[in-house]
């Protein structure tokens, strides 16, 4: 039977733990002490989930361009679906527009404004034969519908309209209006800025090829108004008449007038003829 105990307790002048350093020891010490982490609350249903204020749905009035699907805000950026056409992508931020601005058409299957090809202003879709109007510095081939720097040959830019338009069909090349030729199409020649027909021999133009007299060879602005005449005939002035002689000492001066439009190539002749000639007229005696 214990009749009697003791209790002896002993310790150490300095700290026991001299290998850890005290924020060694602290943070061990915490480590030991720090509770365990309670359990994961029960995720909350959506209805019992806070939504944030500014994210509650926009109970305003949207903008007209807005669709049936309605907005996030009253402006035209902010439209979920368009009336008429969409503006702009995801990166610029799109708008709702009435309207798309030049440079674009308006994609009515996709509700979009698509951009026109370069050059165009105003266009039916996309490609570079369906532009309707041109930019600055272009302008519109109608036949093709394109919008290019220069026109083509056998047309002419209109500077008032900003179109090419066509040239005479008998020019190659022209400027500023439609006869204003400066090269020809093969056939015909070039003459004082218009293309006319090739004469063929015996024949003039007066707006169609028409036939010499039987008398000429070639005549230029009538029938009668020979240039060269046939064997057996001799030129008197403008005429071709029946050779006659005149006799020694006998002359005479021959002027044909200043020609009328005619074929390209013709000049004004002036001879002299002096006995003996063929002068197709009774020859008057010299002056002396």
């Amino acid at each position: 039977k214990l009749k009697e105990w003791s209790l002896i307790l002993y310790g150490t002048a300095q700290h026991p733990y001299t290998t850890f350093s005290t924020h060694q020891s602290r943070s061990r010490m915490l480590e030991l002490s720090a509770p365990e982490p309670e359990p994961p609350k029960a995720a909350l249903s959506p209805s019992q989930a806070e939504v944030p204020e500014d994210e509650e749905d926009y109970t305003g009035v949207c903008h007209p361009e807005c669709g049936d699907k309605g907005c996030d805000g009253p402006n035209a950026d902010q439209c979920l679906n368009c009336v008429h056409f969409s503006l702009g992508s995801v990166k610029t931020s799109r708008k709702c527009v009435n309207v798309c601005p030049l440079g674009y058409f308006g994609d009515m299957a996709a509700r979009r404004c698509r951009r026109c090809h370069k050059g165009c202003e105003t266009c039916s879709g996309r490609g570079p034969t369906q532009c309707l109007s041109c930019r600055r510095g272009f302008y519109h081939h109608q036949e093709v519908n394109t919008c290019v720097t220069f026109c083509p040959a056998g047309f002419y830019a209109d500077e008032n309209q900003k179109n090419c338009l066509k040239c005479h069909p008998s020019c190659k090349k022209c400027m500023d209006e439609p006869e204003k030729c400066t090269v020809c199409k093969e056939g015909f020649s070039l003459a004082r800025g218009s293309c006319i027909p090739d004469c063929e021999p015996g024949t003039y133009f007066d707006s169609e090829l028409i036939r010499c007299d039987e008398s000429c060879l070639s005549c230029e602005g009538s029938s009668r108004n020979c240039s060269r005449c046939k064997t057996g005939f001799t030129q008197l002035g403008t005429s071709c008449v029946t050779n006659h002689t005149c006799s020694n000492g006998e002359h005479g001066w021959v002027t044909a007038p200043e020609p009328p439009r005619g074929c390209p190539g013709q000049k004004r002749k002036e001879k002299k003829m002096q006995g003996p000639q063929s002068l197709g007229q009774p020859c008057g005696p010299s002056s002396r």
